[in-house]
């Protein structure tokens, strides 16, 4: 006799024995007719293995360690059907619903875990028969358990307390900067995570980086009529706006509510490509000039099409006085019924490198959108003389440009377009613009190393600023602990001239 339970809940359409599975994210019994789940072993807790030395003349052995090995589940099942042909039917559904290698691996017993494995071996059914026993044998390289959830913690009075009811795991970090700082510490009895400088203060003269530009600029600037400086033929007679936009994206400041895009309120009008645009002149740094030869660039976007029809296109100039441009970083999509969608990079008016990706979201397959989420859109670029550096999807380039050396920027551009009458683009936003102009010669402020409201995320042993991968942030010696079982008491820092960041951690519990 078998227990039985109703999975309804967990995708099931009938009911099933305690120990059916899922495998990929399909119930085995549900999708395979006449599949039936006997047993399962190779779930319960697994031995350690020991590794020791011996040595001669000495008693005993010398303890160098323990690990887990890996993870044998065996699921016997019965198969059965009226005919022979419709046997073999199922047997081949069976297969092809086992054919994801690493797949997550769940049972009905215990439905708010799972184990990653590969199922590499379930018999073949009797010739003649019309119902058959089986065995499918799933191979976990990674022996442990997972919760499907994550266990959230959050930080008061500088101290992040996780308690993880499982075997030790990995926690993932998000630290947000109520105020400047320039170092940030996670200390706990297992280790130190160090990012910045702990020498890093106010009071030394030396070059330093500016903010002459932000998002705030533009939203109060007045709207131009005009052209796009990168293509003259388009026209710029409508208007850039505020809106608020996403009812869970994070903010700035830490909040869910919807978040502040600058966006295109106004088309306006053309027989081609036309829309709304502003020009904004930098700021003047500490010693008063206008102008920035060296510059680092922090944007957001959200570029998203609803449907192959939209047409749009978003572009950023970087501006001499006399409206040459040095750089200009352009997103467009401009082909009627295909998502197919382009982002260049052009310096001194010559385009020297472009992506194609497909524009309807952030994770649809390998030409996937970074920019088609509320939730994800980094972008950066810099120059420091001929050298210009960007980031696209997780990775860094650079071009050396000795044309742009000298070129200084006093101005930036922002356009956002459609073509004629068409459908226009579902999301065509900038929900951040930050330029900071470097090498400023004066009195060095070096706390803005991470300006208020940055984040820190250290995910999977690795520290990222803004969304962007920092390995030069990390402090040499940091020690990536885990949350112990128990409780795992973390203390936060910052600079000592300023206050320690807000912090939240994440778990995912795992068991053998």
């Amino acid at each position: 006799m078998y227990d039985f339970v109703d999975i309804n809940g967990f995708g099931g359409s009938k009911t099933l024995p305690a120990e059916a599975f899922s495998y990929n994210g399909k119930w085995i019994d549900n999708e395979v007719p006449g599949f039936k789940t006997l047993n399962v072993s190779g779930r319960e807790l697994m031995p350690k293995e020991i590794r020791e030395q011996s040595i001669t003349g000495i008693d005993g052995s010398s303890y160098l360690g323990r690990n887990y090995p890996t993870r044998k589940i065996t699921v016997k099942y019965s198969l059965s059907a009226p005919s022979a042909s419709e046997l073999q039917d199922s047997f081949n559904k069976l297969m092809s619903l086992l054919e994801p290698d690493q797949a997550k691996v769940i049972f009905a017993d215990e439905a708010d875990k799972y184990f990653i494995g590969t199922a590499y071996g379930s018999g073949n059914p009797d010739p003649g028969r019309l119902s058959t026993v089986g065995e499918i044998e799933i191979h976990c390289t990674d022996p442990f358990k997972y919760s499907s959830t994550l266990k959230l913690f959050e930080s008061s009075n500088e101290v992040l307390k996780i308690q993880n009811s499982g075997f030790p795991c990995g926690i993932e970090f998000e630290a947000t900067n109520t105020q400047e700082n320039g170092f940030i510490s996670l200390v706990s009895e297992d280790g130190a995570i160090e990012l910045g400088c702990r020498e890093e203060k106010n009071g030394e003269t030396y070059k330093q980086a500016e903010v002459v530009l932000s998002q705030e600029d533009f939203y109060t600037a007045e709207n131009q009529v005009g052209i796009d400086y990168l293509h003259p033929t388009y026209v710029i007679n409508g208007h850039l706006g505020k809106i608020e936009v996403g009812t869970d994206l994070p903010r700035e400041d830490g909040k869910t509510s919807p978040v502040d895009w600058l966006f295109l309120g106004g088309y306006g009008t053309g027989s081609g490509w036309h829309g709304g645009g502003k020009v904004v002149s930098l700021k003047a740094d500490s010693s008063g000039h206008i102008g920035a030869k060296n510059f680092d660039v922090y944007l957001y976007h959200w570029f998203h099409k609803a449907n192959p029809n939209n047409i749009g296109e978003q572009t950023v100039n970087f501006l001499t006085a006399d409206n040459k441009v040095i750089l200009s970083i352009n997103i467009y999509s401009d082909v009627s019924g295909s998502f197919s969608s382009t982002i260049e990079w052009w310096a001194n008016g010559i385009q020297r490198q472009q992506f194609k990706f497909d524009a309807r979201g952030y994770d649809h397959g390998h030409m996937a959108n970074a920019f088609g989420s509320g939730s994800n859109g980094h972008n950066m670029i810099r120059k420091e003389g001929s050298k210009v550096t960007y980031y696209y999807w997780g990775q860094y380039y650079t071009l050396i440009i000795p044309e742009i050396e000298n070129m200084e920027c006093t101005k930036v551009q922002v356009c956002m377009k459609q073509f004629a009458s068409s459908d226009y683009m579902v999301r065509n936003y900038i929900r951040d613009f930050r330029m900071t102009k470097l090498d400023v010669e004066g009195y060095q402020d070096i706390k803005n190393r991470f300006p208020a409201g940055s984040v820190i995320r250290i995910k999977e042993g690795k520290p990222y600023v803004n969304g962007m991968y920092k390995p030069e942030e990390e402090v040499l010696g940091s020690t990536y602990f885990k949350a112990r079982s128990g409780e795992t008491k973390v203390l936060i820092s910052g600079s000592d001239w300023s206050t320690a960041p807000k912090v939240k951690a994440w778990i995912r519990e795992r068991w053998l």
